[in-house]
């Protein structure tokens, strides 16, 4: 609490009496608040930046009627914004940092699923596209030992033998030819 020379009467803590506040910004904003406006002086409030610190304080001067109309003390109250507990917004903070990390995490799983299955499907299904079409030439290379792997591994030896097949077919129809024109 301080006069209207903002000098210290009182404080929750140890002073000198009559010392000056210890922030100038403090006088300043005592000062602002003794003037009247309106009906009379109104409280203030100040948001002190220094260095990385921040620093909010509060005015509000005595007024009303009777005895303590005409005295100009102001009760004047400042706090280190870190020392604030604010409950909600910390509740708050936490929800959104989880759902950014169950966000991520969804993000990673759905990298893994495109990774390890449907990329590999895709090249099944092009190599299995191919060979229905009659490309028995393109050898199909397993690249992972898992399902998709063992269908690859599968339509490999189904390609070897329709190409060992044709070859059989083509050497049959040559063969009877060769016999025929022999006799």
């Amino acid at each position: 609490m301080v006069d209207s020379k903002t000098q210290t009467i009182a404080a929750s803590d140890g002073f000198l009496a009559f010392e000056d506040l210890p922030r100038d910004a403090l006088a300043d904003l005592v000062r602002a608040g003794s003037v009247h406006v309106g009906a009379g002086p109104v409280e203030n409030g100040l948001l002190i930046r220094e260095g990385r610190g921040t620093t909010v304080a509060a005015a509000a001067p005595f007024s009303g009627g009777g005895v303590a109309a005409d005295i100009g003390w102001t009760v004047v109250s400042w706090q280190n914004a870190k020392d604030f507990q604010i409950t909600p917004y910390q509740r708050e903070d936490r929800s959104v940092l989880a759902g950014l990390l169950g966000l991520a995490l969804i993000v990673v799983c759905l990298g893994w699923v495109y990774l390890v299955v449907a990329r590999p499907m895709r090249a099944l299904a092009a190599s299995a596209e191919k060979l229905a079409d009659g490309d028995l030439k393109s050898v199909l290379y397993p690249r992972y030992q898992d399902e998709v792997g063992a269908v690859v591994r599968s339509l490999e030896l189904l390609r070897q033998q329709l190409h060992a097949r044709k070859q059989t077919q083509a050497r049959r129809l040559v063969e009877p030819e060769a016999g025929v024109r022999g006799r």
